[in-house]
């Protein structure tokens, strides 16, 4: 997702010319501290102001736009600034003819009953590209004579597209993944599309290599070097560049259950290669006896995807099914893709929060526990006070981490206080990007973090304090005077 947001910020930047604007506060202010006629008091609906978004609108309004309200301008204790930012992008968008420029192309992968390889291609050729497309850039591959069969298909109420390559002649021999990418590099694709489809297949081949004990390099694949995943894995790459996406989300992935039949005899669902490649992935049981999320799809999604979850943001302009070979009962075997746009001004991760009430510790204890749960991975620790019950007061102590350290988290508090259980939940942030650079007052070197949404616009400069408090002791002058040059001199450098 990083990768895909700079490329994206870059090319924005390069074509809106939006950075002066942003960095340069007075050439900002000369150029459009003038209100649009007629502005006025924005007329902001009371019920709606909490769900005004400044995603929605073309391009972000330059902050000096904001001065136009107080700092304590409210209605119905919502901010108004946001609703009249909103009327600023929109301003914007039509005096610089930028309208769109600050979307984000994206696509959905809405996996409610597995992902494949044809199954991908199948979506992807439902959202419009065209199958000679597929076929024209597929053909300096040097593979053996194909054709690419497409149908329309349900699957319950649903129709979709369903692929299927055909060899017009038997294959000759298993290929390698040293094969593989020879084939795919020496090939005309574009860099991107190269890059990526070796990406998969190597994922692919460290997977059977470690699980068959083998050196990726001399891994032959059966089923997934087989014609059908070559043609499944390079196209969809190929669909993704024609659809002009610019960044791939996933939902969480489906496992079913049971076993399924292959070159290596009998293995259980998910197969070896799937889990292995699924790491790190978040993924739920079905409770669908059948294989869901076969080793191409997964080697595929797990190539491209930004993040794995909830909807993203966007706003939906087409949807495309992709039509499976099983047949699953109640759930029709499709997968969905949705294509849209994003517009990413502020970063998403997901976290987890672990937590726990205690009203029976030495408030003492609570510094030295802070200490630990920082070094067992915290990104934040908070304590709370709290009224419990007969009254008692306590303390509500919650700690955010990374999803791979919650347990640790746990443990330590279970550990280190009088604490018998904790809650732990995941949940979703916004946030801007923060970058610390030093700057040089008179007094020696400050560190500053400075907070950008990802345009590059900044929201606020921050001077570190452990740096101010070193320094006036050390040179016998005020915390505040230290800070304020620190401050000063971080806002002149970033103008």
């Amino acid at each position: 997702m990083v990768n895909a947001l700079e490329k994206f910020r870059t090319q924005r930047r390069r074509k809106m010319g939006l950075i002066s604007y942003h960095q340069d506060s007075s050439r900002a202010k000369s150029s459009f501290c003038k209100a649009p006629p007629d502005l006025g008091t924005p007329a902001l609906p009371q019920t709606s102001l909490r769900d005004m978004s400044v995603h929605r609108t073309g391009v972000t309004a330059s902050p000096v736009f904001l001065d136009f309200l107080p700092d304590d301008y409210t209605m119905s204790g919502n901010p108004a600034r946001k609703g009249l930012m909103i009327f600023c992008e929109k301003w914007i968008s039509t005096l610089h003819g930028n309208e769109g420029l600050s979307t984000m192309r994206i696509a959905y992968f809405d996996c409610f009953s597995g992902i494949s390889g044809n199954m991908i291609l199948g979506a992807l050729l439902d959202l419009g590209v065209s199958k000679d497309v597929l076929v024209e850039s597929l053909a300096g591959l040097g593979l053996e004579p194909f054709e690419i069969q497409t149908s329309i298909q349900k699957k319950g109420f649903i129709r979709g597209t369903h692929v299927a390559v055909k060899a017009k002649s038997p294959p000759t021999h298993e290929r390698s993944f040293r094969e593989i990418r020879e084939l795919i590099q020496m090939s005309r694709l574009s860099d991107k599309i190269k890059q990526e489809s070796v990406e998969a297949f190597r994922r692919l081949a460290e997977a059977e290599g470690k699980i068959h004990g083998q050196d990726p390099e001399e891994v032959h694949f059966h089923e997934v070097g087989a014609l059908d995943s070559i043609v499944d894995i390079v196209g969809s790459f190929v669909a993704i560049e024609t659809l002009k996406i610019e960044a791939v989300y996933a939902s969480r992935l489906p496992l079913g259950t049971g076993t399924v039949e292959c070159r290596h005899g009998t293995l259980p669902v998910p197969a070896p290669a799937t889990v292995e490649l699924l790491r790190g992935v978040p993924v739920f049981d079905a409770q669908i006896q059948s294989e869901l999320v076969t080793p191409t799809g997964a080697a595929w999604i797990t190539t491209l995807a930004s993040d794995f979850g909830r909807f993203p943001e966007m706003e939906i302009e087409r949807v495309g099914y992709g039509v499976g070979d099983r047949d699953l009962g109640k759930v029709p075997n499709l997968l969905r893709i949705l294509l849209g746009n994003l517009e990413p001004l502020l970063s998403q991760d997901r976290v987890m929060i672990v937590e726990s009430d205690i009203d029976d510790m030495n408030p003492e204890f609570f510094e030295p526990l802070m200490q630990k749960l920082y070094a067992s991975g915290a990104l934040d620790v908070s304590l709370t006070p709290i009224q419990m019950k007969k009254n008692r007061p306590g303390v509500l102590i919650r700690a955010i981490c990374e999803e791979t350290s919650h347990l640790d988290i746990a443990q330590t508090i279970l550990r280190e206080s009088t604490s018998i259980g904790v809650r732990y939940f995941p949940v979703y942030r916004r946030k801007l990007d923060r970058r610390i650079e030093a700057v040089k007052t008179r007094y020696g070197d400050v560190r500053v973090k400075i907070s950008t949404d990802n345009e590059g616009r900044i929201y606020h400069i921050s001077p570190e304090y452990d740096d101010c408090s070193r320094l006036s002791s050390e040179n016998k002058v005020s915390i505040l005077e230290i800070y304020q040059e620190a401050l000063l001199k971080a806002r002149r450098r970033e103008k």
